[in-house]
């Protein structure tokens, strides 16, 4: 399998679907994009956060148009924006230009940057400059769109918020299972690993946490699956009628994968090593057309056109 090589690979627009499985992306492709060449690549990170780190090292002539946080325009290193990450990398020190989507086309009630966001944000800055273009979309990672998760989430544009001290740290007493679920928790993992834990916080009952928790307590994994499908097919949706904006060369990839119960696993960290968080699509378009799904719509509106005539004029 090749390593996705970012910088040094022919594009001249590149989208990325955050957290996008390779046989997701295999299944569902062809009834959303326009044909093109699909491959197998190798990320060469397992998270947002060590894909920035190992793929963008010095300063490109790059308009990085971005629903995820963790490329700014404010000058955030990685570190402040997740506890989990020890990275100085900025996104100002290796990108021309940045325009900020995750802040600009947030979605208060969804707690996310809905897709056609992303779309709006390059229409509306008319990127015309010679740069190439990244074009990342949120989706499919979770939050899920299509999921009530009833006002329960946090949201990611608050670790910007904080990291410029605008917000002060959260001083609310969580009570006795919040200790529980975040330092037992920790602990058991550097003793069990990580997959041992979640398998043994199954039978127990206990729910993988963060955006996962409620929908995998309504569904199991199965609910997680459905609507990370679900996402997938938003966000390609909206891909699509983007690309009939670009010109040039446009490859539709992703940043890393995501687990869903595979391998005791669920979502993605950096680092973590095994195969489908590596594994990610590579799906070069040379020539953008319609998509099947466009023509498919075209054709079902013909066909009502056609009976709305025939009814009018009284044969039906």
């Amino acid at each position: 399998m090749k390593e996705q090589n970012i910088v040094e690979e022919d594009w001249d627009n590149l989208i990325i679907l955050d957290a996008c499985r390779y046989d997701s992306f295999e299944n569902l492709y062809r009834d959303y994009l326009p044909d093109g060449k699909l491959e197998k690549r190798r990320s060469r990170g397992s998270s947002t956060l060590d894909w920035l780190k190992n793929n963008f090292t010095g300063k490109y002539d790059i308009t990085y148009i971005s629903a995820n946080p963790h490329i700014n325009s404010y000058g955030i290193p990685l570190s402040k924006l997740n506890k989990n990450c020890s990275y100085s990398w900025k996104a100002t020190e290796h990108f021309s230009k940045i325009i900020d989507v995750w802040n600009l086309g947030w979605d208060e009630r969804l707690r996310a940057v809905k897709p056609e966001e992303v779309n709006k944000a390059y229409l509306s800055n008319k990127v015309k400059d010679d740069n190439r273009k990244i074009i990342h979309y949120m989706q499919p990672h979770a939050p899920y769109l299509s999921f009530d998760y009833g006002g329960s989430r946090k949201s990611l544009r608050r670790k910007k918020l904080r990291s410029e001290g605008k917000l002060g740290k959260d001083t609310k007493y969580k009570g006795v299972s919040h200790f529980l679920r975040r330092h037992v928790t920790a602990i058991a993992v550097k003793v069990m690993g990580r997959q041992n834990v979640w398998r043994l916080k199954e039978k127990l009952g206990i729910g993988p946490g963060g955006p996962f928790e409620a929908v995998w307590r309504k569904g199991g994994i199965g609910g997680l699956q459905y609507y990370y499908e679900d996402n997938l097919r938003k966000v390609m949706e909206s891909a699509s009628r983007l690309m009939n904006e670009l010109e040039g060369k446009t490859v539709i990839t992703a940043d890393h994968g995501e687990a869903l119960g595979e391998a005791g696993i669920i979502g993605h960290r950096p680092e973590q090593y095994i195969p489908l968080l590596f594994e990610v699509p590579w799906l070069v378009i040379e020539k953008p057309g319609k998509s099947k799904t466009a023509e498919r719509k075209a054709e079902r509106e013909r066909v009502r056109s056609k009976a709305r005539k025939i009814k009018e004029s009284g044969r039906l």
